[in-house]
């Protein structure tokens, strides 16, 4: 099973004939609907981007982020608008371990639903991108083997989904794979003492390992989501003192905050 998961009880008392279920939204009616007019301004809008582009620098252009299976196949059609000579479309897709992405399986097959494969199944991506970000604050650094916690379970299972999408991409030789990478933390300031909440930035000799072990892959490209600090999270409430902190402190006055630097 590669696409969404419908569950259909039957009680036996008929016959049962189903086809498909079709789950869209008005975004994807629309760039069926029109086609030709959503292709125009596609491309209009990446022919002003590379005009902006001075140096000549703008190779991909980062569309949705981490898509859900209805947007699977609105990824398909805005990809295949894109003329030739403009820069290709990637985005983001939550790993198939994912906690926003677990399917309750009676059967108890690891395999039961695989997003990425669904993905590339739907969209038949140009380029697959998996964001895993294994360095969270209650990690458990002297404990290494925690099974919840430890700093080398929580990288054991990084290492085992890029085994799987070196896998996926090997049997797609088609497909540029790239692993984006965590360089960043969100740190806490809406209460004392402040602290990393969710994501901690990984230390620097982490970062450094996090940056070079996706070469052991195979991978086509590295990026990291963020590269810059004390950027406020644009989905924050007004009230909400959280930012993104990572390697490059654009502002050092910042960090009298306790941020450890």
């Amino acid at each position: 099973m590669s696409n969404i998961f419908p569950r259909i009880w039957w009680y036996a008392n008929s016959d049962l004939l189903l086809d498909y279920i079709e789950v869209e939204d008005n975004c994807h009616q629309d760039l069926i609907a029109n086609q030709t007019q959503n292709a125009t301004k596609i491309n209009n809008r990446l022919d002003d981007l590379q005009i902006a582009a001075t140096q000549d620098n703008l190779t991909r252009v980062y569309s949705f982020d981490e898509p859900n299976q209805p947007q699977f196949d609105s990824y398909r059609l805005v990809q295949n608008m894109i003329s030739f000579g403009n820069p290709s479309m990637f985005t983001a897709i939550y790993d198939r371990k994912s906690d926003k992405k677990k399917v309750d399986n009676p059967q108890g097959a690891e395999d039961y639903y695989q997003h990425p494969k669904a993905f590339i199944d739907a969209a038949n991506p140009k380029f697959l991108a998996v964001d895993i970000y294994p360095i969270r604050a209650e990690v458990d650094w002297n404990n290494p083997e925690n099974p919840y916690t430890g700093i080398q379970v929580k990288l054991d299972k990084m290492l085992d989904n890029y085994r799987y999408y070196t896998e996926q991409c090997q049997s797609h030789p088609d497909i540029n794979y790239v692993f984006i990478v965590q360089s960043f933390g969100k740190w806490d300031r809406n209460e004392q003492p402040f602290h990393w909440r969710s994501w901690m930035r990984p230390p620097y000799q982490t970062q450094t390992m996090l940056q070079y072990l996706p070469l052991c892959y195979g991978v086509d490209g590295i990026i990291n989501y963020k590269t810059t600090s004390w950027i406020k999270e644009s989905y924050a409430d007004q009230d909400n003192d959280d930012y993104d902190y990572a390697p490059v402190n654009i502002d050092y006055s910042a960090s009298t905050d306790g941020v450890p630097i």
